[in-house]
């Protein structure tokens, strides 16, 4: 079962009443105009790593191989000049030829022989950092809103770490049930999902998606509260910069 999470969206509810009774315009075009805000704020929010942090970690992932499940560990030093094995039971052993017991030496083999077959490309790696954020992107794409949400090329064509093309995850849904309309939005990726956790040369980076999300809206509202303070509305060139979708000069 896919885990979900509930969402907190009265005050984003309320944005979009206000900034419709401020406008004039309906209801539904607001809530289009501030789903696509929002995509754009959870794509700023979202962590997506820096091209020298993928560089090393990809340079350790091509030097270093372990058994899927754990066991023994296979690594090379950067100058590649000597090799290592450690084995269950926490020795290491620089592998040289035959100068070690020939259990070890096999198991060195085999893993070596993994850890070629599974490199991973450096410029393959750097095109999958906006892979998190592209989720985001992808739901304002279902909406026809991607051009609103203007998100920089990397994000738009980020790809898997070993290559290959994305499974779309975003997706989002216009619905009108009675006199009620609303959208739909969900994000299935397993990397925002409640925490889920991924490791960069051994430090861990927690991306979640609920929290995002979350976040999002409460700082819509926020900067909403403060253009209304500093009477934004009142001034017609600045509410139209500010609410481009809702607004015009």
């Amino acid at each position: 079962m896919t885990p979900t999470c509930s969402i907190d969206a009265s005050n984003f509810f309320h944005l979009v009443l206000d900034l419709s009774e401020i406008s004039g315009k309906t209801f539904e075009e607001i809530i289009i105009d501030q789903v696509a805000a929002l995509m754009k704020v959870c794509i700023r929010l979202t962590h997506s790593a820096k091209v020298e942090s993928i560089g090393r970690h990809v340079d350790f992932m091509n030097r270093s191989v372990r058994m899927t499940g754990g066991g023994p560990l296979f690594s090379v030093n950067k100058g590649r000049e000597r090799e290592w094995l450690r084995t269950e039971d926490k020795k290491f052993y620089e592998v040289k030829n035959w100068m070690v017991p020939g259990p070890v030496w096999a198991k060195a083999l085999i893993l070596k022989k993994k850890m070629e077959e599974d490199g991973v490309d450096l410029k393959t790696a750097i095109k999958a950092r906006g892979a998190s954020k592209k989720t985001w992107y992808d739901i304002a794409v279902a909406l026809g809103l991607g051009e609103k949400v203007g998100a920089p090329g990397y994000v738009k064509n980020a790809g898997k770490f070993r290559g290959g093309s994305l499974p779309q995850v975003g997706f989002a849904e216009k619905l009108m049930e009675v006199a009620a309309f609303y959208i739909e939005v969900r994000n299935d990726s397993l990397l925002l999902r409640n925490g889920a956790s991924k490791y960069f040369r051994g430090r861990k980076e927690t991306l979640d998606g609920y929290k995002i999300l979350q976040s999002a809206i409460e700082q819509r509202r926020a900067a909403f509260r403060r253009d209304l303070e500093k009477g934004v509305f009142d001034d017609v060139s600045l509410r139209a910069k500010r609410y481009p979708g809702v607004f015009a000069k």
